[in-house]
């Protein structure tokens, strides 16, 4: 009788302190993905920041190309971070300027020139025929940013490694 007693105890220790692990699991789980989440955006106002910089630069010198200077700093900014953060760059009137890492649904994945421009034809269609959906769907995701200055919105969504 007192064994059964004693093992009933520690079943019920087992599980209880099961049910805490999985409990410590998933809280540091969600705190984790918080912090990637608030690191993303952080990123995303970076990136905001360099773009109004080096537009603002490229707006000064439209009218000679020849002394053209930019910060080299806000240009790698802008040209070689975010590789997976899906953006949707656009102006006051709702017409795109630039849209990165948004796909169309049939891509090649071979690394020619003939599938390069391919997918980008896609990838193009894809954005223009869905525009509206993109923006409703990225606004759910993230709050976008408004670039005063020079009257571009930012419209950006959670990257794949959050997904």
């Amino acid at each position: 009788m007192r064994f059964t007693l004693n093992r009933n105890i520690i079943r019920w220790i087992i599980i209880i302190s099961s049910f805490f692990i999985v409990l410590l699991i998933l809280w540091n789980t969600y705190v984790f993905f918080q912090h990637f989440k608030s690191e993303e955006r952080s990123k995303m106002k970076n990136w905001t920041s360099a773009y109004t910089e080096f537009a603002k630069d490229a707006l000064k010198s439209t009218t000679n190309l020849d002394s053209f200077e930019y910060n080299v700093i806000a240009q790698d900014i802008v040209f070689d971070s975010t590789l997976t953060t899906p953006m949707l760059l656009l102006d006051k009137d709702e017409n795109i300027i630039s849209y990165r890492n948004i796909f169309g649904k049939q891509r090649v994945k071979e690394n020619s020139k003939f599938a390069i421009e391919y997918n980008r034809k896609i990838d193009d269609k894809y954005v223009n025929d869905n525009i509206e959906q993109l923006i409703i769907r990225l606004k759910k995701q993230n709050q976008p940013f408004v670039m005063e200055e020079i009257q571009h919105t930012l419209y950006y969504g959670n990257s794949p490694l959050i997904n």
